[in-house]
Order: C-alpha cells, then sequence, then structure tokens
C-alpha cells in the first residue's frame, strides 16, 4: 500500500461538464494505467507491453521482474466511501484475465488498483490475484 503525489499524471482527470460518463472512465482507466506503470517501474518491475488485445480481451499491462512474466490487470476510480477499484476485478473478470495470461504462456496475473482523490493518488499491489 502506498500514498504518492502524483500531481503531474493527474492533469485531465477532472469530469468537464460536457465529457459523458463513459470518456470520463476511459480516461481514469487509462490514467490509471499511466499511474500504475510508472509505480511498478518505480519497484524495479519492467514493462514489457501495454494494451495487448487477445481475443475478446485486453491485458492491460505483461510485465517481468525475477520470478519471470506477468500480467498485470489495472482497476481505478475515485475516491468514494462507498467505491473501491478493487471491488470490480470480479471473479469472472479474474477468470478472463488468466486465460488471456495463459495464452501468452503466463502463469500470474497481479492487480494494481489505483484511487484517485483530492488529496493524492492511492496504489495497491496484489500479487498472484489469478
Amino acid at each position: 500500500m502506498r500514498e504518492e503525489n502524483l500531481d503531474h499524471l493527474e492533469s485531465g482527470v477532472s469530469r468537464p461538464a460536457s465529457t459523458s460518463g463513459a470518456a470520463h472512465r476511459w480516461r481514469l482507466g487509462r490514467l490509471g494505467e499511466e499511474i500504475a506503470a510508472a509505480f511498478l517501474a518505480r519497484q524495479g518491475v519492467r514493462i514489457i507491453a501495454r494494451n495487448v488485445g487477445e481475443g475478446r480481451g485486453e491485458m492491460d499491462i505483461v510485465a517481468s521482474d525475477d520470478s519471470g512474466r506477468f500480467v498485470v490487470e489495472v482497476k481505478t476510480a475515485m475516491a468514494r466511501p462507498d467505491d473501491h477499484p478493487r471491488w470490480h476485478f470480479t471473479e469472472a473478470k479474474a477468470r478472463q484475465v488468466a486465460g488471456l495470461a495463459r495464452s501468452r504462456s503466463i502463469g500470474r496475473v497481479d492487480l494494481v488498483t489505483v484511487v484517485v482523490g483530492a488529496g493524492g493518488v492511492r496504489i495497491d499491489w496484489h500479487r498472484r490475484v489469478a
């Protein structure tokens, strides 16, 4: 669990009145992926690829460390007391991502959650979730 000041990455997160909910979620998701990739790189993880489409899904990040290659699913949300991005990583999503990983002979799936709020960004790295 880490709290980091990533103000330089937060530009464009606030939701303008003219932006649809879907567009806002897409932008927030892409911001979360940027934050997660930067966070993992600072932890010594090598980012191999991002947004790798595979059939009916996508692997957010393919990475490697001393233990080998792994896939990272990134879930991002605005800070709200009634929501957390971890809750959106369902069993169905875990099965889908694990299947995509196996299709590339990757056996490990990690989850990085990113919560963006007025006080900064909170990043949690959950290893071996699927």
